[in-house]
């Protein structure tokens, strides 16, 4: 999988290691001896609800790297900034992931990204659009065609012309 940064990492190596429930197979998980408003993983970690491994300040992160007797060789790279999680989860992107800018473009006669600081606010069809030419909703998040689903949270929109318009890099990329 891959994330935003088009970084690709495996899943299993930002999970924790939990006992499951013997009915359901759901995660069991504890919470810190010293704060009992986090939770953690068998080994001590710190995990948000779903099981992915956390830093201080919520990002997930991978489990870094040992040696053979259990010696940290690397610390743990941050995969997913915090701000780039939905429902306390990252984005499944595979490399068999499909998206099509047109998902996301609103429809209009001119290429607003031809001039950054055009003060169109609407596509030709009445809908908002960002300085980008993107479906937004009214917080800014860019929406799709079809029925107006989130697909990007305004807080993972990169900086395009001193505004926070550009959808994340590896949806860029092709």
């Amino acid at each position: 999988m891959f994330n935003f940064a088009g970084a690709e990492y495996n899943i299993k190596n930002i999970i924790g290691l939990f006992e499951r429930d013997k009915n359901s197979k759901e995660i069991l998980l504890r919470h810190l001896p010293n704060n009992k408003h986090s939770c953690c993983d068998l080994r001590g970690r710190k995990v948000n609800a779903k099981g992915y491994l956390l830093d201080s300040r919520g990002n997930i992160i991978d489990k870094g790297e040992y040696n053979k007797i259990g010696d940290q060789t690397r610390p743990p790279n941050i995969i997913w900034p915090s701000h780039e999680l939905m429902y306390n989860e990252p984005m499944k992107l595979f490399p068999f992931t499909e998206f099509s800018i047109h998902w996301i473009r609103g429809h209009s006669a001119k290429d607003v990204t031809l001039n950054p600081r055009h003060d169109d606010e609407h596509d030709d069809e009445g809908k908002r659009i960002n300085t980008m030419g993107y479906l937004i909703d009214g917080m800014d998040n860019i929406i799709d065609v079809f029925n107006g689903n989130v697909l990007f949270k305004r807080e993972v929109l990169e900086d395009r012309w001193g505004q926070e318009a550009e959808i994340p890099y590896v949806f860029r990329s092709g």
